[in-house]
């Protein structure tokens, strides 16, 4: 070896291998200071030419370069509340923290049906079987009387909207989705659960359920590289849990057999065909049986069709396809995203279509400014039929109640009498002359499932922007502000000839219905917007004493209308426009506006690494309060304790324990409107016979039926956790147990008034409810390779709730 300046070109040689001497492909060896640079080859080896230059000192040998693994046992990262990053060991609270890899290994394009068995506390129900049908997510249970229950969704550190907006005429339509239904799991990267008021506090009311923290999907961590990745995935779906149906008896009514009942109390398969079971025709009599028409004498063919029930359920398939793009580290990044997903329901002519493009990026402009921001843009549609157990008005309840002796494959091929004729059962559609409706009637459900048709159409946008610069090393000043605003338009169409007419009139004609036009359109608009300051000190007062504090002021504003029309006595068969109905009687708008700001308040200290304490503090201002009851406060304390570092208890078979304990109050508002006496649009009747305002050319409105009430107060629920993690054998096993008891007081329910006032009920605070129990989450991972992993998870809950 020597070195010395150097007025010629030199070549350098080497070769770059890792701590096991395998060689490193693609490495980059580049001249200080010129552009002049080498790629490593496939056996690690690298050749540069060093150009000449006075102030280049050469050295002219072989360099074997070696690159080290940084052994280093990096801690969990989770999302708090306000979009927060942390370190799991410091918070006093219960979180649960779920990757990618977790939620899309179910093929399901719901969000919460991914999230089904993993989540220790949550109970998550499915409204049905219909692609998109809404899910409900409770976290630890039911803490108040009234309003919706659903934890705070929290996108990229803004709330996003997760309602199901349910139609006018909900009990004869289909179910609708929830919003968090149009998200792409594929551009999730992780989803931090935030578990009762005590974990999210910040976010003030709005998460006095608890919150999900949703991160979505940034740079690639590598300057200068572009990656794209295309996903596909194809999943099959079959019912399941079919109730065990007999094969004995089939159609009628105390053994005689009848084919227009739904009953299957008539004659024993392999009965001997007479008069008196009626598998004989009587005399001056006809019978319709499975597309044939017997008249008297004849004997009607009798048997079981064990799967007419289970054959009308088909094979349901969801392909979904996502394309992704992303370049940049962590300061300068950019994504782009692409997603489509396609579901075929298991029921007939259902399905589920849902399209996102997404845009992000993230710039340090320069040591002190930084900005970045994203926006997403998703259309979905949902396409089914009506379900429920609602007889002739529901397309799904004459499935379960077809006799066994019914023919179902026939109908399903002839579902219409001709074609485009009129609906083809063996239940008659009777014209009741006395109510002008179909009594004791209803649908072939394939007739219902083809010609009856919901549809839902979502176009929506979710954007968010932040803009942070420090001050100083220790002195932040953030702006972040977000948008949630989506419409979707319904419309449930009901051919002529069909049972499924709301307060329908008649041509006259035995069976002919007039059909109908339902329309929804739902409008939300959501704006958030948070100021906050944050300093961060390390050894304050005294050595080890670390100290975080954030300030902030937070804005949130709500606007929601929903309009609907339904129209009856169509003019045209099969020409589904509102204006071709005759009879428009039935219309309504409710429009509804909620404000709320607050300031907030946190101090985080950390002593040694081993000793945490959090205080928290919320001001909250509603405008569905009295003026002099619309400010509320409510506090937060967590501490925990790390026992293996501050007794240095660590060994081969206890690698980390920690013990919480949080304590957390928060307060809830009144439901919109709730003050004040209000009017609504009139109407007169029943669900047989009404007539709505506006009325020909007369406006007609009438007082609510609730009363108001000005005395109103916030409602609050306290709640105080205990828990511990320990982590087993180097942290290949980890517990996490938690004890909760929480308390809701001056719950805002309405209670009923006596009719002789003139009102039905009226909002109170009243009530108390608690609700306690704990959950118990275990993560394994028995094996751990280079190139293999298994990992175990598990969590067992108990909720009681008086």
């Amino acid at each position: 070896m020597f070195t010395g300046l150097s007025f010629s070109q030199r070549v350098v040689t080497g070769k770059v291998t890792d701590e096991m001497g395998a060689p490193i492909e693609n490495a980059s060896v580049t001249v200080k200071g010129t552009s002049v640079g080498a790629v490593t080859n496939s056996l690690g080896g690298y050749s540069i030419s060093i150009p000449s230059n006075r102030s280049v000192l050469v050295f002219s040998y072989v360099v074997n370069v070696t690159l080290q693994k940084a052994d280093k046992s990096l801690q969990e990262v989770v999302v708090t509340a306000l979009g927060i990053s942390k370190d799991r060991r410091t918070l006093g609270y219960a979180t649960q923290k779920l990757n990618n890899e977790a939620i899309i290994d179910k093929g399901d394009a719901s969000l919460l049906n991914a999230l089904q068995g993993k989540l220790a506390g949550a109970d998550i129900t499915g409204a049905g079987g219909a692609p998109g049908a809404s899910t409900s997510i409770l976290l630890r249970g039911v803490t108040s009387f009234t309003g919706s229950q659903s934890p705070l969704f929290v996108v990229d550190g803004i709330p996003i909207s997760d309602n199901v907006d349910e139609s006018t005429l909900s009990l004869y339509s289909g179910q609708s989705s929830n919003r968090t239904m149009d998200l792409n799991l594929n551009n999730i990267e992780s989803i931090n659960v935030l578990q009762g008021p005590a974990a999210a506090a910040l976010y003030g009311s709005r998460a006095s359920h608890g919150a999900i923290m949703i991160t979505t999907k940034k740079g690639s961590g590598r300057k200068g590289v572009l990656d794209v990745t295309f996903t596909s995935s194809y999943t099959l779906q079959k019912v399941y849990g079919f109730p065990k149906l007999q094969n004995k008896y089939g159609q009628g009514a105390n053994g005689v057999f009848s084919a227009i009942t739904t009953n299957s109390l008539g004659p024993a398969f392999g009965s001997t065909p007479s008069l008196a079971n009626g598998l004989i025709v009587a005399p001056a009599t006809t019978q319709y049986v499975n597309g044939i028409l017997y008249t008297a004498g004849q004997t009607i063919p009798y048997q079981a069709f064990p799967d007419n029930i289970n054959s009308y359920f088909r094979t349901g398939t969801t392909l979904d396809q996502n394309l992704t793009i992303n370049s940049g580290d962590a300061k300068n990044n950019y994504g782009i995203s692409i997603g489509n997903s396609k579901q075929i329901g298991i029921l007939p002519t259902s399905e589920f279509r849902k399209t996102n493009i997404g845009f992000s990026a993230a710039s340090n402009l320069n040591d002190k400014l930084s900005v970045k921001g994203s926006a997403t843009y998703f259309s979905t549609v949902q396409k089914g039929v009506t379900q429920g157990n609602n007889g002739s008005y529901s397309s799904y309840s004459n499935v379960i109640r077809i006799p066994r002796n019914v023919d179902f494959e026939y109908y399903k091929n002839n579902y219409t009498t001709t074609p485009g004729g009129y609906n083809n059962w063996f239940i008659p559609n009777i014209f009741n002359t006395a109510i002008q409706d179909t009594s004791s009637g209803g649908d072939n459900p394939y007739y219902a499932a083809n010609k009856n048709q919901i549809r839902s159409e979502v176009a929506r946008i979710l954007a968010n922007m932040s803009i942070a610069y420090d001050i100083t090393s220790w002195l932040n000043v953030t702006y972040r502000a977000g948008v949630d605003v989506y419409t979707d338009r319904r419309k449930r169409t009901i051919t002529l000839g069909s049972a499924q007419v709301v307060r329908s009139a008649f041509t006259g004609a035995p069976g002919t219905t007039t059909g109908g036009i339902m329309e929804d359109i739902f409008y939300r608009n959501e704006l958030n917007g948070d100021f906050m300051i944050s300093a961060k000190k390390n050894n304050i007062f005294i050595e080890g004493l670390n100290a975080n504090v954030l300030v902030g002021h937070g804005v949130n504003q709500q606007k929601f209308q929903n309009l609907n029309q339904t129209g009856y006595s169509l003019a045209l068969p099969n020409f589904y426009n509102i204006t071709n109905a005759s009879n428009l009687s039935l219309s309504n708008e409710t429009h509804t506006m909620k404000r709320g700001w607050g300031l907030y308040g946190q101090l985080s200290l950390a002593y040694n690494n081993y000793l945490f304490l959090e205080l928290t503090g919320r001001q909250d201002h509603s405008s569905t309060l009295p003026k002099s009851q619309n400010s509320y406060f409510y506090p937060f304390a967590a501490l925990s304790f790390v026992l293996t570092d501050a007794f240095n208890l660590k060994s081969k078979t206890l690698s980390f324990a920690k013990v919480r304990l949080a304590y957390a109050k928060v307060g809830n508002d009144a439901p919109v409107y709730s003050l004040d006496n209000t009017f609504i649009s009139s109407a007169i009747g029943n669900n047989v016979a009404n007539f709505a305002f506006p009325y020909g050319t007369t406006a007609g409105f009438a007082a609510s039926t609730t009363l108001g009430n000005k005395d109103l107060t916030p409602e609050f629920t306290s709640t105080l956790d205990l828990g511990v993690n320990i982590g087993l054998f180097n942290n290949k096993i980890n517990i996490d147990a938690t004890v909760y008891n929480s308390k809701s007081t001056d719950q805002i329910v309405p209670v009923g008034l006596p009719g002789s006032s003139g009102f039905l009920n009226k909002f109170v605070n009243i009530g108390e409810m608690t609700n306690k129990g704990f959950e118990v989450t275990v993560n394994a991972t028995p094996v751990k390779t280079k190139n293999f992993s298994w990992n175990l998870s598990g969590n067992f809950p108990s909720t009681e709730i008086r």
